[in-house]
């Protein structure tokens, strides 16, 4: 939720007196404090997450975290396939 506020001078006698709006977000949870708010949130955040998962992005998502998982749990040594060495003869 949003407040408008208003600010001036009113510290500082001499100083221009300016009016100016400031938007200020408050935090608010009110709305999600009532249960069927969160069930509807929580069956749009399923519904996002299944059609996800059954596109090709969610697929290859899926497919590379299997494979990261698989490669961490290799021991690495100095020098990987990945390094990529090069000798610099040039002064």
């Amino acid at each position: 939720m949003a407040r408008a506020m208003r600010a001036c001078g009113e510290r500082n006698p001499n100083a221009i007196r300016v009016s100016r709006r400031i938007l200020v977000l408050v935090d608010s949870i009110r709305p999600w404090d009532r249960p069927w708010s969160r069930a509807a949130s929580m069956a749009t955040r399923w519904r996002l997450m299944r059609a996800a998962s059954s596109t090709n992005t969610g697929m290859r998502q899926r497919w590379a975290q299997e494979i990261h998982r698989s490669r961490a749990c290799l021991p690495s040594s100095p020098l990987t396939e990945n390094t990529c060495r090069r000798l610099s003869l040039s002064r």
